[in-house]
């Protein structure tokens, strides 16, 4: 769909569709609510709803797991919109009266109530539907439906078990799918159906919204779920011996492993990347803008073996790996070389550990190195989900994991190396001259700067593919440890890389000073926090430096430990004032404004905590009706119309 407001300065508000509630929203919200939402952006003078990923994760709230990169989520679905609601409705008055008592989305109740629902209204019209012209022809339009449709109904069978406990369904193959579906088609035609549906009513919101002149933004996650039906029938575009992850930083010292395999970029070249153009394709269909999830992944992603788990142990691909030859033209022979890519424990450093454990730990798990005082981890258990699964207590494989950790480089295929994360804290590191630090680093510079030329180029012909066929605008998300050539190649293609505030600093500086806000590149989109991050307000509290802050937006006043409506109102306005051509601000910062909207504690705004598991990530609701937000809170919308308004 085409983006209308070309280089314009407009305002837009980051909201997911589940944190929506209306007065006919059943437990989340749908893609019906979107109008709502949009008239009330029109009155505030903004332009744009930035939302998350909506495809179908199944029992799972997170949106970034997807089952399937192209079918959208049964959730989202509005029962009123459906012919042959009636005869439920005293059933789901029920169910959306339970669930608006609640302060948070309950998503697995909800996706089980409208799943339920769904198919007892599909029961009703089994016989009608498989020859319906209308859902025929979006069958014959949509061919990978059928495949979705066999995994949905598969999984279904399997007690929602991945496909790696499939048995004889686990490889399927073409004609297995065809059979299968003419086989099973009344069932499957379930699933056809409710995607028929879920288009239908998308599209309608957005042609709603775009009558009201406001744009709405997707989401399309740069990975895939292992369990889902793209993996399962496309396996030769994924790499299942690693998982997608990110290296240590400030806020996590092992790493991040987010437990998506990774691509094999050359078969999805070889196939003129045909996957990710239907992705873009499908997006195309509903969104007039979209942010590519962690663009970072198409320079080059961290690699962690799959019998790894933290994303300490990863490493960059594709990259400019060191190999041995270099290493011994660098003056490391072998022995040195062993030295620093396999751990070796010196006998005193068991037993100052361990104590009376050190002699079961030097049997069963140690190799000693000929009649030398020294041991090596044995191959049983050189990985960190080995030592994770002994029968030891917490001690042994504390110690264990500790020195399996302890490598200057990481051994590669083909003899390759890659340098290690922290290898300037490790003992093989430290132990060697100055002289050879110095060799190892500028071989290592080398490399990374090598590197650099591969990531570039494999950007530019991935992120090409990105914008080719419609008239979306592309923008980036582009935090974390960003490669020196992506603001270039961000630049040349015209996308739009991401500008969060708090985290926009001069890192070169020693009192790392904020970046005035006019500052930012036209190319960006500036916001005040996003779904990954505490709000504005829980960001305030957690912030140690507020005076560095409030000089930077020129506000002299004391700084006050909570965030107040009046300085939340001086944030966002300076912050409109930035250069960037979009201004995104989450709902949530939007309702500080006003002690009226804000919850009580700021913790409970968050969407999400990454690297978490627990009840509150991804069901955060707003705290009023789109109808209520629509005819009241006059306050609030007046401090938003003067932060919208960016000409």
């Amino acid at each position: 769909m085409k983006y209308q407001y070309g280089s314009q300065k407009i305002t837009g508000v980051a909201i997911p569709v589940s944190s929506l509630v209306s007065e006919k929203s059943c437990g989340i919200g749908e893609f019906a609510d979107l109008p709502l939402l949009a008239e009330w952006c029109a009155a505030r003078g903004i332009k744009l709803i930035q939302i998350l990923p909506v495809n179908d994760t199944g029992t799972e709230p997170t949106p970034y797991s997807a089952q399937s990169s192209l079918a959208l989520n049964p959730v989202y679905l509005r029962f009123e919109d459906i012919p042959g609601y009636a005869q439920y409705l005293t059933e789901i008055k029920t169910f959306r009266t339970e669930q608006k008592v609640k302060r948070r989305v309950d998503y697995r109740a909800v996706y089980a109530f409208k799943v339920n629902i769904l198919r007892r209204m599909y029961k009703d019209q089994k016989k009608a539907i498989p020859s319906d012209p209308e859902i025929l022809k979006f069958l014959s339009d949509n061919d990978w439906l059928k495949v979705y449709a066999v995994y949905k109904e598969l999984k279904e069978r399997h007690d929602q078990r991945s496909w790696q406990d499939w048995g004889q369904f686990r490889d399927p193959h073409v004609s297995f799918i065809d059979d299968y579906f003419e086989r099973h088609r009344e069932e499957l035609f379930f699933y056809v159906w409710v995607q028929w549906l879920l288009d239908r009513q998308l599209r309608q919101a957005v042609f709603s919204c775009e009558s009201r002149g406001v744009m709405l933004k997707g989401d399309i996650p740069i990975l895939m779920n292992e369990d889902s039906v793209d993996v399962w029938a496309q396996r030769e575009f994924f790499d299942l011996r690693y998982r997608a992850g990110a290296p240590p930083d400030m806020y996590s010292i092992e790493g991040q492993n987010w437990g998506f395999p990774v691509y094999e970029w050359s078969a999805l070249r070889s196939h003129n990347y045909a996957w990710w153009r239907r992705r873009i394709a499908r997006a195309d269909r509903y969104y007039h803008a979209y942010r590519i999830d962690h663009v970072l992944g198409f320079f080059r992603i961290w690699r962690i073996p799959d019998s790894e788990y933290s994303g300490l142990m990863g490493h960059y691909s594709p990259a400019s790996y060191i190999s041995r030859e270099d290493l011994q033209e660098n003056g490391f022979d072998n022995g040195r070389i062993r030295w620093l890519s396999v751990p070796h424990i010196a006998g005193h450093e068991i037993s100052a550990a361990l104590g009376d454990n050190s002699g079961i730990v030097m049997a069963q798990y140690l190799d000693q190195i000929e009649n030398q005082d020294l041991y090596l981890l044995k191959d049983s258990i050189a990985s960190e989900k080995a030592i994770a699964n002994l029968p030891e207590n917490q001690q042994i494989k504390d110690f264990l994991l500790y020195w399996h950790r302890q490598r200057a480089l990481l051994p590669l295929e083909n003899d390759n190396f890659f340098p290690f994360w922290n290898r300037r804290d490790v003992y093989s590191y430290k132990s060697l001259e100055e002289e050879e630090q110095k060799r190892l680093e500028n071989l290592i510079k080398k490399h990374e700067q090598q590197s650099e030329q591969i990531w570039e180029q494999q950007a530019r012909e991935l992120l090409a593919i990105m914008q080719q066929d419609h008239e979306m605008l592309v923008c980036a998300e582009d935090l974390g440890a960003v490669p020196d050539c992506l603001p270039q190649v961000l630049s040349d293609l015209q996308i739009l890389g991401l500008r969060v505030e708090r985290w926009t600093r001069d890192y070169k500086s020693a009192s790392h000073n904020y970046v005035p806000v006019k500052e930012y590149p036209e190319l960006s989109v500036a916001t005040s926090s996003v779904h990954d991050s505490s709000t504005l307000r829980g960001w305030w509290q957690e912030e140690f430096d507020k005076s560095l802050y409030l000089k930077h937006i020129g506000v002299d006043v004391a700084p006050e430990p909570e965030l107040s409506p009046i300085l939340a109102e001086a944030i966002l306005k300076n912050l409109a004032k930035s250069a960037a051509r979009l201004l995104i601000i989450p709902l949530q910062d939007f309702l500080a404004l006003d002690a009226e909207t804000r919850l009580v504690r700021a913790d409970e705004e968050r969407i999400n905590i990454p690297g978490t598991v627990n009840d509150t990530n991804w069901s955060y609701r707003i705290p009023m009706t789109l109808e209520a937000l629509l005819s009241g809170y006059s306050a609030l919308n007046r401090k938003i119309n003067s932060i919208s308004n960016r000409a």
